[in-house]
């Protein structure tokens, strides 16, 4: 099976699963949920949302595109949208959540090893 063409969403509903098979809180699972599929649909702009996009340089180019957003809370039920860049904490919980998938990613051999980690 070729794994690289494996859809990152079905990757994330079992990114998921197994988040809550762990034993991690709703509202844990519910975090990463959110911000990967932010991750996913933005990927989706450029590239199939397939697993051999999931590389460094499409993490760093989101990573990019969050630091040079220039609106925060879309889609927030309880905050109308705002003209403002969004704060490194934010942006580093998107990196935490990322670095949380890719690591699941290696664990579930569906990554081989790499120089570096993301």
């Amino acid at each position: 099976m070729d794994k690289a063409n494996t859809p990152l969403p079905q990757l994330l509903h079992h990114f998921e699963v197994a988040n809550q098979t762990e034993g991690k809180s709703p509202h844990t699972v519910s975090w990463y949920t959110r911000r990967l599929t932010v991750f996913v649909r933005w990927l989706a702009q450029e590239h199939p949302s397939l697993l051999r996009h999931f590389t460094k340089e499409t993490v760093r180019g989101f990573i990019v595109y969050l630091q040079t957003k220039s609106t925060k809370f879309e889609n927030n039920q309880f905050t109308p949208t705002k003209s403002a860049k969004l704060s490194s904490h934010t942006v580093n919980g998107y990196v935490r959540a990322l670095r949380g998938f890719s690591s699941w990613l290696y664990r579930e051999e569906y990554t081989k090893p790499t120089s570096s980690r993301i």
